[in-house]
């Protein structure tokens, strides 16, 4: 799912109104909790950002296997974010922002792919970053 940019600004030769799409935030956040983050949604939209999002399965969800299916999981939505993100706006910076639960997945991404991001924002300090 992604949101669509309302800022604009007059393009000097034509005249016509061109989209200020400076980054990508990708925003991962747990199954059900996508609401919560309208606000921070809104925010990057209004600083010339397009906004992707992902809702993932956390421990929380209780959906947790002795394999981690459940983080494997977060991280195929997580990339496949990042795909989609990355075809319909090659080249800019992509930020990663984890909500609440789903900060651990982000940073588990980030971790393991550091060179397809420009930043990670990590919104709730939990036990497993500690130990990262």
């Amino acid at each position: 799912m992604s949101a669509t940019i309302t800022m604009h600004r007059r393009n000097m030769d034509s005249g016509e109104p061109t989209c200020l799409s400076t980054a990508v935030v990708v925003l991962v956040a747990p199954r059900g909790m996508l609401s919560d983050c309208d606000l921070a949604i809104a925010g990057a939209l209004s600083r010339g950002a397009r906004a992707f999002t992902c809702e993932v399965p956390t421990e929380a969800d209780g959906d947790v296997c002795d394999d981690g299916s459940t983080y494997t999981m977060a991280l195929e939505a997580i990339a496949a974010t990042l795909d989609q993100a990355e075809s319909e706006l090659p080249g800019l910076p992509i930020v990663l922002v984890g909500h609440a639960e789903a900060a651990v997945p982000a940073r588990l991404y980030a971790d393991l792919c550091p060179g397809d991001l420009a930043g990670v924002v990590l919104t709730k300090k939990s036990n497993h970053l500690d130990a990262a």
